[in-house]
């Protein structure tokens, strides 16, 4: 068998700590790597803003209570994204009719993020009738 792919020198990746040999025939599959890293590190982050606002919107009385309920409502998909993407790995070859659909749902729920306001506090009358 004869290998067809052919590889440049090596070079010294940037961002490492030590050095490694990369290809530049990798260089797409670093950078899309480099994209991931930054860009899941962004939405690790607002995360914590997203729990931070639902605490200040909503109080500490029901924060906790909310927080169950968003966690249960999206662990489903946790436990479900993995074998879909599998399955559709396995019928097609690729996995873009798992991450698309993902794509497109990520950015529904930033614009939701983005478009929401904080509820209006409601008065002490208000709040003894609920």
């Amino acid at each position: 068998l004869q290998h067809n792919h052919r590889r440049s020198g090596p070079f010294l990746c940037p961002t490492s700590l030590h050095p490694c040999a990369c290809y530049r025939s990798d260089i797409r599959r670093f950078v899309l790597l480099i994209i991931f890293v930054v860009l899941e590190g962004l939405g690790d982050g607002a995360g914590i803003i997203v729990w931070a606002a639902l605490g200040e919107y909503y109080g500490r009385n029901k924060f906790a209570s909310l927080r169950g309920i968003i966690t249960f409502s999206h662990s489903w998909a946790l436990v479900a994204t993995p074998v879909f993407a599998g399955w559709a790995f396995d019928h097609y070859g690729n996995f873009d009719l798992a991450l698309i659909p993902a794509i497109g749902l990520a950015g529904a729920a930033s614009l939701c993020f983005f478009l929401v306001k904080k509820p209006p506090q409601l008065t002490q009358e208000a709040a003894a009738n609920q």
